[in-house]
């Protein structure tokens, strides 16, 4: 059954109305559910791929997934069947259009509108995440916009369960422009690829272009390996920084650093907008909307056709359409005009009577997969009215005319040449430059890059970690062997390097360099217990679990071990202790005295320690420093019963200058005897606040003047202020015989001492 035709029943249920899309795979009808009396959509595998195993699989896995996720921004699936070698979905007609043509209409989308658009897409894709699935194929023609603003999420025809899509079946499945790293390189998938697709629409709607660029398909899927997703505030003005963040997260190259899932990237989305204070936003539906077009047409509404003349027969080559899908779906929309956008693909040939309605894009359908040898490109063409030839017009007769045989079939030769060689060089641009990958699983690597070689392409070698085949073996090449491609691309052939150890941590012990390392191994890694640790610096790598060496499968998860850093330790209490026996004391408790400050404090010794800094009690890491405040005070001497000039010695030892000195006439037993001191002594005296006071008696030794001269023994008393008297008469020649007190004697100051010389005349002093 080629196609289906108005009025055809599918599944005595499923009454066919019209043409809505056409796809490479499938093409979607609208139709009339008789026996609930509602509109419905039926997709229909096409019959080429109705006999294909692999097809017909991945076509019912798609409707067993849609038909297990309900949810408002999910296109719903009904039910599912097969008539004959016919199988087909019925699902959700959906009345608005896709995000693309709203793209196409509208142009960018400021922040606040393409928040709202990814909180729905976000939200239908985290339901398929929490059941165990992956897109893979998200695109803003696969996001849905209904006629009162809903979003829904569509196409979950590369779908597949998160624990399949681990193991990478060597193709690339997806459209060009959206395909994550891992699908690129052909890496196993999960919820992480779905996240990056979504940042590239989320780009996508801020900006409005993607962002990655190439002269081929090849060029652009692999743009993404070697550079990263700018900003989109580098595109175009208006974007906080904040949402710049969100989408480098989601489109980082490593798959580890985006969000783990849907969940996650809708919850960081959610608190951005709620942080920028972004306006809630109704997302309108496309207004030139292909499916706006066709949900005008009532159903079975005959008047609504469109005639389209029957294309050109194009080359084989391989199917790309402006979003670098490989297989495009037909929007023909009725009542569009000649000047109206739109692109004719596939169109199969047809009677020039014959009608074709076609509305909505093809809902879900997806062509990504479509093998190289059924795809055909043809260049788009505008809509004709067909011909219809009158029947009453009779056959046209034959023409004489007087042009020779010879220059007749002289044209007719110069014509075939040129025909052959347009046919030569079209044949060339569409399939020439084409060839097949080869197969090339179960070779040698030597015999694999040869074989690769000769098919006209430049081999590279790949090696991959691999579970299940040992070092060595050629596990196929990247594209996969069957692919076509141009000549002159590069093709890797993988190799496996059998099933990886889980590697040592690097120098530095640094966490960032030992998730590449783990990556390199194709291994991921998740977050242990922290462990204390002295001689590994807080963050970085203890220890892992498995240990380094041990064999562990591709994909495995390696627990690491961070350190928390050294083990925290109480601060002793040391106070009163002498600064030596503080730092035994400190050494003991892991602690390293690091500075010694001196501070005055009159309770505490000089030389012992006041406290530490930090404080005692206090929680620190061990082996820190610590700084020892140690007290500066001096104590003060036992000066009474010295000489001044012996207290004031011992005082200028301990650095201390007498202040002040008071004079007494208390008798003393020394000259000079301290009678008293301010501060006491034992009291604590600051270093550098010194004032000491000394309290003396004002006796002196009386000197000797016995044999002087009169004249030179009233100058030595004076000296030493003490008064003099002479008994008898004498004048300043006159020799002094005896003195009172005698010389040695204790005086105070200003007693008299009484001369004899030798005369008895008595002068008395004034």
């Amino acid at each position: 059954m080629a196609t289906l035709q108005p009025g055809e029943i599918l599944d005595d249920r499923y009454r066919i109305d019209t043409v809505i899309a056409r796809g490479g795979m499938s093409t979607v009808y609208r139709c009339i559910d008789m026996r609930l009396g509602r509109t419905v959509a039926a997709k229909v595998l096409r019959d080429e791929f109705s006999r294909n195993p692999e097809i017909t699989g991945r076509f019912k896995r798609e409707a067993r997934s849609m038909a297990q996720l309900n949810h408002p921004n999910l296109v719903n699936v009904y039910d599912t069947g097969s008539q004959g070698e016919t199988v087909f979905l019925i699902m959700e007609l959906i009345d608005g259009g896709t995000l693309r043509e709203l793209l196409n209409e509208r142009g960018p989308m400021p922040p606040h509108a393409a928040v709202s658009v990814m909180k729905s897409v976000l939200t239908g894709l985290n339901v398929a995440h929490e059941a165990g699935l992956v897109h893979r194929d998200i695109k803003p023609d696969n996001i849905l916009v209904t006629t009162d603003g809903r979003v829904k999420l569509a196409d979950f025809g590369l779908v597949r369960a998160a624990d399949a899509a681990a193991e990478s079946d060597g193709k690339i499945h997806g459209t060009v422009k959206y395909l994550s790293p891992e699908q690129v390189t052909g890496e196993p998938v999960g919820p992480e690829a779905d996240v990056y697709q979504a940042g590239l629409v989320f780009f996508e709607m801020l900006t409005g272009e993607t962002p990655f660029h190439g002269d081929t398909d090849l060029d652009v899927a692999e743009d993404r390996l070697h550079h990263s997703v700018p900003a989109p505030s580098s595109r175009i003005e208006g974007v906080p920084a904040a949402i710049d963040q969100l989408v480098k997260i989601a489109c980082d190259r490593d798959r580890y650093s985006r969000f783990e899932n849907a969940a996650d990237f809708l919850t960081t989305l959610q608190r951005t907008a709620k942080t920028l204070e972004l306006p809630g936003f109704t997302v309108p539906a496309p207004k030139k909307a292909a499916a706006a077009r066709a949900a005008s047409t009532p159903p079975g509404d005959p008047t609504a056709v469109m005639t389209t003349a029957a294309p050109l027969t194009p080359p084989p080559g391989m199917l790309l359409d402006d979003d670098g899908a490989d297989c495009p779906t037909e929007i023909i929309a009725p009542g569009r005009t000649d000047d109206e956008p739109g692109r004719v693909y596939d169109r199969p040939a047809h009677d020039p009577d014959e009608t074709s309605v076609i509305g909505l894009a093809d809902i879900g359908a997806d062509d990504s997969d479509v093998p190289d040898d059924t795809a055909q490109k043809q260049l788009p063409a505008e809509p004709q009215q067909a011909a219809r030839i009158p029947e009453n017009i009779p056959p046209p007769t034959r023409q004489i005319n007087n042009r020779s045989g010879a220059k007749l079939w002289l044209w007719l030769v110069v014509v075939a040449v040129m025909v052959a060689a347009i046919a030569l060089g079209g044949w060339w641009l569409g399939s020439g430059r084409y060839g097949e990958v080869p197969q090339v699983i179960g070779m040698s690597q030597a015999q694999a890059t040869e074989v690769v070689r000769d098919a006209g392409y430049d081999a590279a070698v790949n090696e991959v970690w691999d579970n299940q085949h040992p070092e060595g073996d050629v596990l196929g090449t990247a594209p996969a062997g069957g692919e076509r491609l141009p000549h002159g691309h590069a093709v890797a052939v993988m190799v496996s390097k059998g099933q990886p150890t889980v590697p040592e941590p690097p120098a530095g012990r640094n966490l960032e360099d030992y998730a590449q390392v783990l990556a390199d191994y194709s291994l991921n890694w998740t977050n242990g217990e922290a462990i204390f640790s002295r001689e590994i610096p807080a963050g970085d790598v203890v220890s892992v679990d498995p240990e380094p060496g041990t064999l562990v499968a591709a994909g495995s998860k390696i627990t690491v071990h961070l350190s928390k850093g050294p083990r925290p330790e109480l601060v002793p209490m040391i106070r009163g202790m002498s600064e030596q026996d503080a730092v035994e004391r400190l050494k003991q408790a892991t602690f390293t005295v690091a500075a010694v400050r001196e501070e005055f404090n009159p309770d505490i010794p000089g030389g012992s320690v006041i406290t530490t800094e930090p404080g005692p009690g206090v929680t620190a890491p061990a082996g820190s420093d610590v700084t020892l405040v140690v007290s500066n005070a001096i104590a003060m001497p036992e000066l009474v019963g010295l000489s001044q000039q012996q207290a004031e010695d011992e005082l200028r030892d301990l650095g201390i200058t007498v202040d002040r000195v008071m004079v007494s006439t208390t008798s003393g037993s020394v000259e000079h005897e301290v009678l008293d001191s301010t501060p006491q002594p034992g009291q604590a005296l600051d270093p550098h606040n010194k004032k000491v006071m000394l309290m003396v008696t004002d006796e002196q030794r009386v000197p000797s003047v016995t044999g002087m001269t009169v004249a030179e023994a009233k100058e030595e008393l004076e000296k030493a202020q003490l008064f003099w008297e002479i008994e008898t008469a004498a004048g300043d020649e006159d020799t002094v015989t005896k003195q009172k007190p005698s010389a040695g004697a204790l005086a105070h100051a200003a007693e008299k001492v009484t001369l004899t010389t030798t005369k008895t005349t008595t002068t008395k002093r004034d």
